[in-house]
C-alpha cells in the first residue's frame, strides 16, 4: 500500500524503493527526493498527508545507513573570495557582480560534494564605504519568511534572477534552495528603529545608545540559510572592527547558533569576534563544538597569519572551525577547515592577488582528538642542555602592520649551533631555547639567492608584546600579550650595530633554518593562549608537530619554521 501511495503522491515508481541500495548516499538522495516532492505537493494543497508520510520515510531511509558511518559526518566548503566592482559603480552593480560570484562558487562547491558552504566577510559591502548613507545602499532587510519563496512570483527562476538585480537575501536564499545546501554569507542588515526603541540591556555602555539619527541600525551580519532557502539564523557581529559608527555594534549579546539537517550545531562568529571571550565561551558552555566564521583577516606582521590563528583557535578550544577569508592579496587571505587543531584542508598564497579558492574537507567524528594530558596540563618542559647564551641587540622593530615601533631582540643565528635568549617588556618575559642545525633549508637557499645580501641577512627577532591595542572605529580595545620568534625577511634593512636600532622586520614566508629542538615560553597571564607554528609559505604543521600548554610551546624534533608564537586572548 505504501508503494502505491508513493507512486501516486510523489510521482516515481515503487520499484525505485524496492531496489534502493542500503547506503548513506542512496538513502539520503531518496529521502531528499521524497521531501522535495512532498513539499511541492503540500504547498499546492493537493495532498496534506504527503508531508507526514515523507517525514516518516525520511527517518526510515536515513536509519538504513550502516552504523560504521558517523552520523555527524559532512562535507564543508570554505570559499576564499576577493570583492569585485568599484566605488565608482552604482551599488546595485557591485551587488550584482558579487552575488553572481557567490552563486557561481556555491555551485562549484556543491558539485564537489559540499553540504555546507561558508563565504567571507565584506564581499557584499566594503570597509571602504565612509558614510552611513553609502553603507545603507548595500543593506537589506531581514524577516522571518523564506526570502526565496516570499519575494518572488511563484517561480524559483524569478528568485534566482534576484542575483542579477542585487537583492541580497533573496538571491542567497534561492541559491541555497536551488543547490539544496546550507549557505552562510555575510552582509549588512538594516533594522528600523525610533528614538524610543528599548535596547537590550548590556554591561557595555555603547550598546545602550539610542536609535541612530537616520532611524535605523546597520549591522555587520552573518545569515545561515537551510537547503530549502529558509533562514536558519541571523548573527550580528558583536565586536565590530574599524566600522563604527558607520556600522553599529550588535544590540543583543546573546550567542547565535543553528542546527543543520545533517545534525550538527554551528556557532556563529565574524572575524574580530574570535579575539574575545564573547560569544565563544557562551557557545562552548552550551555544548557547541563546531563554528563557522566569515573573515576579512589581514596577516598582520609580525606575529602570525590568519591560518596560524585559525588552527591554534581550533586547537585551543578543541572544536571544528570552518573559516572563510577574503583573498584580496597575500596580506588578506588564508582560510580552511580545522578540527581540534588539525588542518583538514587549508589554503594561503602569499603571492595571491584578487583570486578565489574553494577549500573542501570532510569532517567526521573520527577527527575528534581531545588534547592529551601533556597538552592539557601546565607541564614544565626541561630546557635543552649545553646551550650557549646568544648575543643579541635589543632594538625597536617596525613592520608594515605596526603603527609604532615595538621592542624586539635581534638575533643572528646563521652561524650559531644554539640559541638561548630572553626579552622582558613590562611584566611579560619571553624566553627561547633552541638547538640549531648549521645548514639552511633548500627553500631558504633559493630565497636568499633571490634577495640582496646585507646587514639584515639571517636575522631573527624575539618579540614580546604587552599592550592594549585601540583601533579607529573599533569600540572594544584588545588587551594583548604575546611572544614570538620570527625570521626577518633578508631584504629588510637591519643592523646589529646599536641598541638604538629601529629595525624593519617584515616577516618572511621562507623557513630558513632547521631547528633540532625549540622551546618558547612566556609568563602570559591570560587563561587562553594560542600556540602557533608555521613553515614555508606560512603553511601549517600537523597538530602533533608541537606540544603546548598555556605558557609553553615545545617542538621536540627537527623542524624548519618561519614563525613560532604564543598569543594570549583576553
Amino acid at each position: 500500500a505504501a508503494h502505491v501511495e508513493m507512486t501516486q503522491v510523489f510521482g516515481f515508481p515503487s520499484h525505485s524503493i524496492q531496489q534502493a541500495p542500503c547506503s548513506p548516499a542512496s538513502a539520503r538522495s531518496l529521502a531528499a527526493t521524497i521531501y522535495q516532492n512532498s513539499y511541492t505537493i503540500s504547498k499546492s494543497g493537493q495532498d496534506k498527508m504527503g508531508l507526514k508520510l515523507a517525514a516518516l520515510l525520511v527517518a526510515a531511509f536515513v536509519s538504513m545507513a550502516p552504523i560504521a558511518v558517523a552520523a555527524n559526518s559532512y562535507t564543508a566548503a570554505s570559499v576564499q573570495l576577493s570583492i569585485l566592482g568599484s566605488f565608482n559603480n552604482d551599488p546595485h552593480i557591485n551587488l550584482q557582480l558579487n552575488l553572481q560570484n557567490i552563486a557561481k562558487h556555491a555551485a562549484q562547491a556543491k558539485d564537489q560534494g559540499a553540504q555546507i558552504v561558508v563565504f567571507p566577510e565584506a564581499i557584499l559591502w566594503s570597509f571602504g564605504l565612509t558614510t552611513r548613507a553609502n553603507m545603507a545602499a548595500y543593506a537589506d532587510f531581514v524577516s522571518d519568511e523564506n526570502p526565496c519563496t516570499s519575494r518572488m512570483n511563484d517561480s524559483l527562476a524569478a528568485g534566482l534572477a534576484a542575483c542579477d538585480v542585487g537583492a541580497q537575501l533573496q538571491c542567497l536564499s534561492c541559491v541555497a534552495r536551488n543547490l539544496s545546501l546550507v549557505l552562510v554569507a555575510n552582509l549588512v542588515l538594516r533594522v528600523p528603529c525610533t528614538s524610543a526603541t528599548l535596547l537590550h540591556q548590556s554591561n557595555s555602555e555603547r550598546r545602550q545608545q539610542p536609535c541612530p539619527e537616520d532611524g535605523q541600525f546597520l549591522f555587520n551580519s552573518d545569515v545561515a540559510f537551510a537547503e530549502d532557502g529558509s533562514i536558519l539564523q541571523v548573527y550580528h557581529k558583536m565586536h565590530p572592527f574599524g566600522t563604527v559608527p558607520i556600522i553599529d555594534p550588535a544590540r543583543d549579546e546573546s550567542p547565535r547558533s543553528f542546527v543543520t539537517s545533517f545534525g550538527v550545531e554551528f556557532g556563529m562568529l565574524v572575524c574580530f569576534d574570535m579575539e574575545f571571550p564573547t560569544p565563544t565561551r557562551a557557545l562552548l558552555a552550551r555544548g557547541v563544538t563546531s563554528f563557522v566564521a566569515s573573515m576579512s583577516w589581514a596577516n598582520d606582521a609580525p606575529l602570525f597569519s590568519a591560518l596560524m590563528f585559525q588552527q591554534a583557535w581550533s586547537r585551543t578550544y578543541n572544536v571544528t572551525l570552518i573559516a572563510a577569508n577574503r583573498a584580496d592579496s597575500g596580506r588578506v587571505s588564508g582560510g580552511g577547515v580545522f578540527r581540534s587543531g588539525r588542518a583538514l584542508a587549508s589554503w594561503f598564497d602569499p603571492d595571491a592577488t584578487n583570486v578565489s579558492h574553494i577549500v573542501l574537507a570532510t569532517v567526521d567524528d573520527k577527527d575528534i582528538a581531545p588534547p592529551s594530558p601533556r597538552q592539557q596540563h601546565h607541564s614544565t618542559y626541561a630546557h635543552p642542555t649545553g646551550l650557549k647564551e646568544s648575543d643579541g641587540v635589543r632594538a625597536n622593530c617596525t613592520s608594515e602592520a605596526a603603527s609604532t615601533p615595538f621592542p624586539c631582540l635581534l638575533l643572528n643565528l646563521t652561524s650559531q649551533p644554539s640559541l638561548v635568549a630572553s626579552l622582558t617588556v613590562g611584566t611579560l618575559t619571553c624566553s627561547v631555547h633552541a638547538a640549531i642545525r648549521p645548514e639552511f633549508t633548500d627553500a631558504a637557499h633559493e630565497a636568499r639567492r633571490a634577495l640582496p645580501s646585507g646587514p639584515g641577512s639571517g636575522l631573527w627577532a624575539l618579540i614580546a608584546k604587552q599592550e592594549t591595542l585601540v583601533f579607529p572605529g573599533t569600540p572594544d580595545p584588545l588587551p594583548l600579550e604575546a611572544c614570538a620568534l620570527i625570521y626577518c625577511n633578508p631584504s629588510a634593512t637591519l643592523s646589529l650595530q646599536s641598541s638604538n636600532t629601529v629595525a624593519a622586520c617584515f616577516p618572511s614566508f621562507t623557513a630558513p633554518l632547521l631547528f633540532n629542538s625549540l622551546l618558547l615560553s612566556a609568563n602570559i597571564r591570560s587563561q587562553t593562549v594560542l600556540p602557533m607554528l608555521a613553515g614555508d609559505s606560512s603553511q601549517l604543521f600537523s597538530r602533533e608537530a608541537l606540544i603546548a600548554n598555556r605558557t609553553t610551546l615545545f617542538v621536540p624534533h627537527s623542524l624548519a619554521f618561519a614563525s613560532a608564537v604564543l598569543y594570549g586572548l583576553p
